[in-house]
């Protein structure tokens, strides 16, 4: 079990980073991070038409 103040791992198939816990009103089964920090978690893929950046990956997290 999580809760606030944990220090965790954010793992996904690009990357990992740690953070802190911090419980915020949304939707839940998502994460929240702030960039540029969580940058590292997402993978380098683009839509094909726009171009734009997939921001949406699956992670982990693991309480250290």
């Amino acid at each position: 079990s999580l809760d606030g103040g944990d220090q965790v791992l954010v793992r996904s198939q690009a990357g990992e980073m740690a953070g802190t816990i911090q419980i915020a009103p949304v939707k839940p089964g998502t994460l929240q991070a702030y960039w540029p920090e969580a940058n590292v978690l997402i993978g380098r893929r683009t839509d094909p038409l726009s171009g734009e950046p997939d921001y949406n990956t699956e992670v982990e997290l693991e309480k250290v």
